[in-house]
């Protein structure tokens, strides 16, 4: 970022700097100065001080700054400035727009940059080619980025070839595409050209196996790399610890995970998936598959393989980080590992100098809410909530929200709605998913169908609303008396259209409750009716088919036949709404 430019001043150069290094931390909610403000500010003071005149590289760092703070409009309008002031900023001001553009996944943007690149007659350094691959990569268009390397190849200018990060950014798409062997068949072209894989190289080639769920040739990747004279980091390490966590199938791992709660942070960053805390049952009993034989032994083994793992990295002198233990504490989770193995990796967690981070305490929280301890989930949740350095994300509260309805405890479950609000937490899907499901298991078919409603953003009679209404006991009475909660979906982005699974249980709740006498017929089919026609409205043959299970499936529990279980009655909340429902 520093200015370059001949007869650059020194003010100009610093300027660029601290715009860049304003740019770095401007990701930083609490960072009360941005890189924007920098430049805002050097752009007012350069008229009086021909020290701070405003150059190329300064410049190209505002519109760095502008594309990070996601205001592009302003970024070309400063193009488009340079362009009439002719002020030049060489090939550096072009590759920070198609980096810019490829972390948005703009592919249009990208194309632009590289059109008015080569309009304004300024011809790619060895780090364009680099971005190039990069943005395309990001945008998922590989065939077009494997393109721009094969053009970064063929450049002859001397000192413009690709580097490392051009070979790497490709390799890790492929990878992370499956493509894992095309990949490997690249780390033998880099070597060809001169240019020798890094630690990140190899890292890629190792997540890559993992996401398909080839564990042997990850290891053997690992020795691969160290054969070849580079050492593993603990990035490394960590992608390889995440084989160790049993049952992480290939289409789950290339998602992103099975259930987040091995996700990090940093350079460390992997995508989140679902967070296991949203245990609706949209099938019956009989309709649930039961485990594959020898799930608890590849359990073990995976566990003894992340324990080998774990003695491999410090065996090579390289330090663990926070992602380690979290690595190890899931692992234990999926071994079905007693709580005490879990708490002993917290304690090495903490005895190596590390502070338990959200991805920690989601990941015991899941622990929790498998087991459906509730009162275990509520020390977690509190201790989480005290713990300054961490700042609790829905996925956490999910988990503490599933294991309460597993407890039948979904009146106080519900009541951390609000407790998610206060900590800046807005509830989705998996939240409200989970919430409908522990009205259902308690047979509070009304409750269920009120919250489906609101998140449908349709009140009782069909107008517009989105409040919906629970039954709870005082905490302080202990016969039959409820209070009514009334609760509503506040904001639109917690608007989330019910899914599949949700409707299921609701049908379901209403055929058995017809089934045990909890819930009227005509109550039962009016709600019913309403599902079928939600999903009717979306059109398609998909949402046909949805919808004739959804009848049969109501036909079949209302009569009894669906293997009705009996309902969890808990207290005076469990009986209130049964009555309630019937009426």
């Amino acid at each position: 970022w520093q200015g370059t430019g001949a007869g650059a001043g020194a003010g100009a150069s610093a300027g660029a700097a601290a715009l860049s290094e304003a740019s770095v931390d401007s990701s930083d909610a609490s960072s009360s100065w941005t890189a924007v403000d920098v430049w805002l500010s050097l752009r007012a003071a350069s008229p009086t001080d021909p020290s701070l005149r405003v150059d190329g590289a300064a410049y190209t760092a505002a519109v760095g700054a502008y594309m990070i703070a996601g205001r592009p409009d302003e970024a070309n309008k400063l193009v488009r400035e340079m362009n009439r002031e002719k002020i030049d900023a060489g090939p550096r001001l072009y590759n920070t727009l198609i980096a810019a553009h490829g972390r948005a996944g703009d592919i249009e943007g990208v194309r632009a940059a590289e059109r008015a690149m080569r309009a304004a007659g300024v011809r790619p350094n060895g780090a364009t080619h680099g971005a190039r691959v990069a943005a395309y990569a990001r945008c998922g268009e590989i065939a077009l980025a494997e393109k721009a390397l094969d053009a970064g190849r063929a450049d002859a200018r001397a000192g413009n070839k690709p580097t490392v990060y051009a070979y790497t950014a490709l390799v890790q798409a492929l990878a992370r595409s499956g493509r894992v062997d095309e990949a490997r068949g690249w780390l033998d072209v880099m070597r060809a050209d001169g240019v020798a894989p890094n630690a990140h190289t190899y890292s890629t080639i190792v997540d890559g196996l993992v996401r398909a769920g080839d564990a042997a040739a990850a290891e053997s990747a690992l020795r691969e790399m160290k054969a070849n004279g580079v050492e593993p980091t603990a990035v490394t390490y960590n992608t390889l610890l995440k084989s160790c966590v049993a049952g992480v199938t290939p289409a789950d791992a290339l998602r992103g995970g099975r259930d987040g709660s091995n996700s990090s942070t940093g350079s460390e960053a992997v995508e989140r998936g679902d967070d296991g805390s949203n245990s609706i049952e949209t099938t019956t009993d009989r309709d649930r598959p039961n485990p594959p034989p020898g799930a608890d032994a590849d359990a073990s083994a995976a566990l003894n393989r992340a324990r080998r793992v774990l003695e491999s990295m410090r065996a090579s002198g390289v330090s663990t980080t926070v992602v380690t233990y979290n690595t190890l504490i899931d692992a234990c989770v999926s071994a079905g590992e007693p709580t005490e193995a879990m708490f002993g990796v917290l304690s090495a967690l903490v005895a190596a100098g590390h502070r338990p981070d959200v991805v920690t305490y989601t990941t015991l929280l899941k622990h929790f809410s498998r087991a459906g301890d509730a009162n275990a989930a509520r020390w977690l949740a509190r201790e989480m909530e005290a713990d300054v350095a961490v700042a609790p994300d829905a996925s956490a509260y999910n988990c503490l929200i599933d294991a309460l309805v597993k407890a039948g405890e979904v009146a106080e479950a519900a009541s951390c709605v609000r407790r998610m609000r206060g900590r800046g937490c807005a509830p989705d899907r998996r939240t409200y998913g989970a919430l409908l499901d522990g009205f259902c298991r308690i047979g509070d078919v009304r409750s269920a169908a009120g919250l489906y409603d609101a998140l449908m953003d349709l009140g009782p009679s069909g107008g517009a609303s989105r409040e919906w209404t629970y039954y709870a006991r005082p905490a302080n009475d202990d016969g039959d008396v409820v209070v009514e909660v009334r609760e509503t979906v506040r904001e639109a982005r917690e608007l989330v259209a019910p899914d599949a699974r949700m409707r299921c249980s609701l049908v379901v709740a209403c055929g058995r409750g017809v089934a045990s006498a909890t819930l009227s017929a005509k109550l039962g089919e009016e709600i019913v009716e309403r599902v079928v026609r939600d999903v009717a409205r979306e059109g398609g043959e998909k949402s046909a088919a949805e919808a004739a299970d959804l009848r049969g499936r109501w036909k079949l529990e209302s009569k009894g036949g669906g293997g009705t279980r009996s309902l969890k009655k808990r207290g005076g909340s469990a009986r209130s709404s049964a009555s309630s429902s019937s009426s």
